[in-house]
């Protein structure tokens, strides 16, 4: 039996396991995939207590994937672009191997799942934390026509901008710049976000879509600003969750599940 968890605080609300166990019973695997709680400052004690307990495999979620990078002895390319990690595998040695599937989970959700092609269009992203490293790469390289960073800390936003800036047309704006034209409104902000007055200037067209990297079992605080200024097209990011989970998956198994089902029962 292979034990996997995601760490994580707060993770009580976690969907992960339930999915890790569907995709084993695709395959006829037997996992044990736990709910860690991250005590605040204690990420690495936490892995080491997890890997001494025969952990193989563990995904990552907020505020921990930058510690996972920096843990990760090596990473995939997509994982050093980012510099931050949501998924490792535990070494034979016990040392980590880090990568970061969120970015090809988003793609596969946009384009595939809510048929949403991202190359040529405008993009906005609110927000500037780990998740939001996770996805900027895969973005750029789909080639939108601009990707704008918004974020209340505006340097945190600039200093992603330009760490990026090499791999596409990217731009930090300042909180609550009035932006024209937009397709694609991402909001990666903290849960605690609950306020979006810094994004009322934007202008969206007529088929842009919301994208909000949190999910929930209700229409979450994002979504329902969207829905209010007119955007009709609104998801949370279950579907995300489900597919990056899945390359998660199959980092640890070797093999693919399929995905197209509905698990928000």
């Amino acid at each position: 039996m292979l034990k996997l968890a995601v760490l994580g605080n707060p993770i009580a609300h976690s969907r992960s396991p339930e999915l890790h166990q569907a995709f084993a019973r695709q395959v006829d695997l037997r996992i044990d995939y736990q709910k860690i709680l991250v005590p605040e400052g204690a990420f690495e004690q936490t892995v080491q207590a997890f890997i001494k307990a025969g952990g193989v495999g563990f995904n990552v979620t907020a505020p921990c994937k930058g510690d996972a990078f920096l843990l990760a002895r090596t990473c995939s390319q997509r994982a050093l672009l980012a510099h931050a990690v949501n998924t490792l595998v535990i070494n034979p040695d016990g040392s980590c191997y880090g990568d970061n599937t969120d970015g090809a989970g988003l793609l596969q959700d946009l384009i595939v799942n809510k048929n949403f092609n991202v190359v040529g269009k405008n993009i906005v992203i609110h927000g500037a934390g780990g998740a939001v490293r996770g996805i900027i790469p895969a973005l750029l390289a789909q080639k939108p026509q601009q990707l704008w960073l918004m974020n209340r800390h505006s340097q945190k936003a600039l200093d992603l901008a330009t760490y990026f800036t090499q791999l596409g047309p990217i731009q930090a704006v300042a909180y609550g710049t009035a932006l024209a034209k937009i397709d694609l409104l991402i909001d990666g902000s903290s849960g605690a976000c609950q306020n979006f007055n810094g994004l009322a200037k934007l202008q969206f067209n007529a088929n842009a879509l919301a994208y909000d990297l949190k999910y929930a079992d209700h229409a979450t605080a994002f979504m329902m600003w969207a829905e209010s200024v007119g955007i009709q097209r609104c998801h949370d990011g279950f579907g995300m969750l489900v597919e990056q989970a899945a390359l998660s998956f199959q980092l640890w198994t070797g093999s693919m599940p399929d995905t197209p089902f509905k698990m928000r029962g």
